[in-house]
């Protein structure tokens, strides 16, 4: 029975978490890329639009550049 309720909260989880990543809109996952972005030109000496950040969610892939 423990084993059943462990397989349920798994997909219970799984559906969840999915959920959630749908919910990033275009909006937000250009804030985030731009976030990224900056953060990584504070350590390597190098200008934003040479930068390019992939973020692969389940189902699809999204790529622009930072800028």
């Amino acid at each position: 029975m423990c084993h059943r309720s462990k397989g349920v909260a798994k997909e219970r989880l799984k559906l969840m978490i999915d959920s959630r990543r749908k919910q990033l809109d275009d909006e937000t996952l250009a804030q985030i890329r731009h976030e990224i972005g900056e953060i990584v030109t504070r350590y390597v000496d190098i200008e934003p639009e040479n930068i390019e950040i992939k973020i692969i969610l389940k189902d699809y892939i999204c790529s622009n550049n930072t800028n």
